[in-house]
């Protein structure tokens, strides 16, 4: 039986939470998306249509609010990307206190084969 180190330890809890953490925010993400996309489109956008042609929202209005859903949804997006980068970085937190990298991290499985040139030839 192998006695870790406490650093060893600390790392590998620091390691669980940033990758908690990352997950966590993932999942906020898929939340948050859920909510835009089961709305209604005029609560989304943030207009009350009544009927009227004078009150109702202008094309103006209706086009920037769009604009706004787009940069909101984009926002999902790069949120959701920052999640799963704090989570990798989380793991390989993780399994950097491990003697070594994680299994197949940059390990040659092949040695390269030798060049033509270096047979000889005899004649």
């Amino acid at each position: 039986m192998t006695r870790h180190h406490p650093a060893d330890i600390f790392c590998r809890f620091l390691g669980l939470i940033v990758f908690l953490l990352g997950v966590g925010l993932i999942c906020w993400v898929f939340v948050m998306a859920y909510h835009l996309f089961s709305a209604s489109p005029a609560q989304v956008l943030g207009l009350h249509f009544t009927g009227n042609p004078a009150h109702d929202p202008g094309v103006a209005r209706i086009g920037s609010n769009f604009g706004w859903l787009l940069v909101r949804m984009g926002f999902l997006f790069l949120m959701a990307l920052a999640g799963s980068l704090v989570s990798q970085k989380g793991i390989n937190l993780y399994f950097s206190v491990c003697q070594g990298a994680p299994a197949g991290a940059g390990v040659r499985t092949h040695s390269p084969s030798p060049s033509p040139n270096s047979e000889s030839h005899s004649e």
